[in-house]
């Protein structure tokens, strides 16, 4: 989990894909943000609460855990 808040932007991946997850990471990192990820809507709502990052890709489809 990436947070450095220099003025880099910080973005939000939410995917139940780990793979899918890790396309989008290695895309922005190449592009000089920092990414967090999440499994889940849940987790995303705890690292939205806790790091409020300027961007947010979610996959609306994604598997909810309860």
């Amino acid at each position: 989990m990436a947070v450095n808040r220099d003025d880099s932007p910080l973005v939000l991946v939410c995917d139940d894909d780990t793979m899918q997850r890790m396309l989008i990471r290695q895309c922005l990192e190449s592009e000089g943000m920092c990414v967090l990820e999440a499994t889940d809507g849940y987790e995303a709502l705890e690292l939205v609460a806790n790091n409020a990052p300027d961007f947010i890709f979610m996959d609306i489809a994604a598997t909810a855990s309860a």
